[in-house]
């Protein structure tokens, strides 16, 4: 398809669409356009209010596997802030990775199942009122939230609830 006797190629639109966009009239070009400008940029975007999120919280896609060979529990928090582990043997390292940098306030949760051996070592940059960590339920699940702003050096942890069944 040819306009003005010109074929375009991907390039020389890209180029043309880019050039309307970064006219200082882009808000003009846009509206013309019909290209919605209701949504926040990708960085550096400012929100007053409230903020609604479309969907709900998928836990299954932060389930983490517990492997009964090193006992270690890992959250990588690259995949989300909502994890799930179902024991089944105590759990001797505690890992948290790909914390946002230091100077970002990150929450995150765990849901802890009792499946059979239950004791977790938090280790030292999890922090608990008082300095007493928590013991765990042998039934039911225990829930826990989690707090960071230094990139997991100190991460205050706080008990939500404990044998919900």
């Amino acid at each position: 398809m040819s306009y003005l006797g010109v074929t375009p190629d991907f390039q020389t639109i890209s180029d043309y669409a880019k050039t309307i966009l970064d006219d200082a009239n882009a808000d003009a070009v846009q509206a013309t356009l019909g290209i919605n400008t209701a949504y926040a940029a990708l960085a550096g975007a400012t929100f007053t209010g409230e903020i609604n999120a479309n969907g709900g919280i998928n836990e299954d896609h932060n389930n983490c596997v517990l492997s009964n060979s090193d006992q270690t529990l890992t959250l990588d928090c690259h995949n989300g802030n909502n994890f799930s582990v179902t024991t089944a043997a105590a759990i001797t390292s505690f890992v948290v990775s790909n914390l946002p940098p230091s100077g970002t306030a990150f929450f995150f949760t765990l849901k802890v199942a009792y499946g059979g051996s239950h004791d977790i070592t938090w280790g030292s940059a999890v922090k608990w009122n008082a300095g007493t960590t928590p013991t765990l339920s042998t039934s039911g699940t225990d829930l826990f939230a989690f707090y960071t702003a230094d990139a997991g050096t100190t991460i205050y942890g706080f008990t939500a609830g404990q044998a919900l069944a």
